[in-house]
């Protein structure tokens, strides 16, 4: 009795296993032949090989992965392909194809066309950037190459230029970091220049990302530790070497300024305030030095010039008066006085001499920066 039973109800099950395998068959047929034939074909198939399903465009052979970068297993294909609301593609070979559209086709995508007309202007701008840089290396074999190629002046000047007649959309930040690669490709054709950061006791990390961001990525840059160790550097090579120094005003870096008036340090200049831009407020330090051998030279207005010099009777204040300077104590370390002046005086300027004069000693030009 128990096997009679067993019997029939293995009968039932396989008879009604054909008939859903029938009548799958049958549905899909009503809808792709050619999938339900695969199927028939594939029919006990524990692990069928995987199909790279890609969408074919007719009208310009544009091929689209579905799903983007997946590989569907055949039996899913032929379920995904056999799908009524799938029933607008036809299948050819190993793709699937899409019926030929002209209304809504990529050549006819706006977004393509968009695309398209930004690669025309890239390659313009490729063409723009290799004709400057040629007329740059002409400037420079026209110049003295008896020292380094850096002019900080003339690039604030430029960059104030450009970015008062930036149209709009374009960021005065935009506009800077461009133009300083640009600038800083034409330094590296003309001469390789190392920099050299020191200082930065409580952010050592800070010091160097100013660093970075005006000088360059492919500009070698390394830390020496003191600021006096990075301008012994610069000091040491001349034609070669930049120093990276901290402010010397700026809180919590060490009275290090004072070793500038020493003779070894002489032929060096403050040539630059980083960052290139300055903040919010007008009065807004800059957050490094950058000193190299060589005179400084004027944007043409806002250059801020600093001055070191001896003031053992604290006459620092009446002495830039008398000169016709404008200008403020910015630091002290007694002796030594550290004074801002608001316009640029150069290195042999009567009235920095004139400061010996009235009360000052050994008074000596640092150099001058502009910012933007």
């Amino acid at each position: 009795m128990h096997g009679r039973r067993a019997r029939r109800c293995c009968a039932r099950h396989s008879a009604r296993h054909k008939f859903r395998m029938r009548s799958s068959t049958a549905r899909a047929s009503r809808h792709w032949p050619i999938a339900a034939a695969r199927t028939r074909r594939r029919r006990g198939c524990a692990r069928p090989p995987p199909l790279a399903l890609s969408l074919l465009h007719e009208s310009c052979g544009q091929a689209y992965s579905v799903p983007p970068g997946r590989c569907i297993p055949r039996r899913e294909a032929q379920l995904w392909v056999t799908s009524p609301a799938r029933s607008r593609w036809r299948l050819s070979g190993k793709c699937l194809r899409l019926p030929r559209m002209t209304d809504t086709g990529p050549q006819n995508d706006p977004i393509e066309a968009l695309r398209r007309e930004i690669d025309n202007v890239d390659k313009s701008l490729l063409a723009l950037v290799a004709q400057r840089l040629q007329l740059a290396e002409k400037i420079a074999g026209a110049k003295d190459q008896g020292g380094l190629p850096i002019r900080s002046g003339r690039e604030v000047a430029l960059l104030r230029r450009l970015i008062a007649e930036a149209p709009a959309p374009l960021e005065r930040e935009l506009v800077v970091e461009l133009w300083r690669a640009l600038i800083g490709a034409s330094l590296r054709r003309q001469r390789i220049v190392d920099v050299v950061v020191g200082g930065g006791r409580s952010d050592p990390t800070r010091l160097f990302d100013v660093a970075r961001r005006h000088f360059g990525a492919r500009t070698r840059i390394s830390h020496v530790g003191e600021p006096q160790a990075a301008l012994q550097k610069a000091a040491e090579n001349p034609q070669t070497v930049v120093a990276v120094t901290p402010w010397p005003a700026a809180p919590g870096v060490g009275s290090w300024w004072p070793a500038l008036s020493e003779r070894r340090f002489h032929d060096l200049h403050l040539i630059a305030g980083l960052p290139f831009l300055s903040g919010a407020a007008s009065s807004e330090e800059p957050e490094a030095c950058v000193f190299a051998a060589g005179a400084t030279d004027s944007a043409g207005g806002g250059d801020i010039t600093l001055l070191l010099a001896f003031d053992s009777h604290h006459k620092a204040q009446r002495a830039l008066n008398e000169a016709g300077l404008v200008g403020r104590e910015v630091a002290r370390s007694e002796p030594r006085v550290l004074l801002r002046i608001e316009e640029f005086v150069g290195l042999n300027d009567p009235r920095a001499a004139a400061l010996n004069s009235y009360g000052l000693e050994g008074v000596r030009v640092l150099g001058s920066y502009a910012r933007i």
